[in-house]
């Protein structure tokens, strides 16, 4: 599956994320699991309905973590760097859904 990934570390990406996170923080677009275990595999959130890729980066950046990512509506994920054969995603549509 598909997911927003962004991360405290500079970058020249362009970002289309929401200009309230920290200014620190830069989008890197939409990432896909790898076949195996999660590609931010430190933390996920509990499952919630009123999540927004707003209070996940909050969440993530309260926890020293350096990278957070949004999936399915309400899923919150929180790391240090991408593991486990995570990549870009080839088809962008699969990351519109709004979190």
């Amino acid at each position: 599956s598909a997911s927003s990934t962004t991360s405290s570390a500079s970058s020249t990406a362009s970002s289309s994320v929401a200009s309230s996170f920290p200014a620190n923080w830069t989008s890197y677009g939409c990432w896909q699991d790898g076949p195996g275990p999660r590609i931010l595999p430190q933390y996920q959130a509990p499952d919630n309905s009123n999540m927004t890729r707003e209070s996940c980066v909050q969440l993530c950046t309260s926890m020293n973590y350096a990278v957070f990512g949004t999936e399915c509506y309400c899923q919150c994920f929180c790391g240090n760097a991408i593991y486990n054969g995570g990549k870009q995603a080839p088809d962008k549509s699969g990351c519109q859904t709004q979190c």
